[in-house]
């Protein structure tokens, strides 16, 4: 339904409103005595029913969402199972196999000489 601003013709120039043409009002929704004037219960009535329309849409939203949510936190906990699985569960993700190797000796050597000491 296009809207646009108009005036009556009967009014000044300056003077405007908002709305749809009685004409394209009437051929959409076929409310009203004619195709002149649209009364206001008529208005009133059509924002109602798109007011529910769109509260389906955003209750169907609200459930896509939220069946996404519960498919994310899945996959997070899968993804943190192969990270563990990766690592050996001690907690290297990130690291490595170099850097884990070369950290494994320092640690080793460490532990040798502390036990020369």
């Amino acid at each position: 339904l296009p809207i646009s601003t108009w005036r009556y013709n009967t009014q000044a120039e300056d003077q405007r409103h908002m709305g749809p043409m009685a004409q394209d009002f009437h051929e959409l929704f076929g409310l009203g005595n004619d195709d002149t004037s649209i009364s206001t219960v008529d208005t009133a009535g059509v924002s109602l029913a798109a007011i529910q329309g769109l509260h389906d849409v955003v209750e169907e939203q609200e459930k896509t969402i939220s069946a996404q949510e519960e498919q994310i936190d899945a996959l997070e906990a899968r993804l943190d199972k192969l990270e563990q699985r990766q690592t050996g569960g001690f907690g290297f993700a990130g690291i490595t196999g170099g850097a884990l190797v070369g950290a494994l000796a320092i640690g080793a050597g460490y532990s040798r000489q502390r036990r020369l000491s």
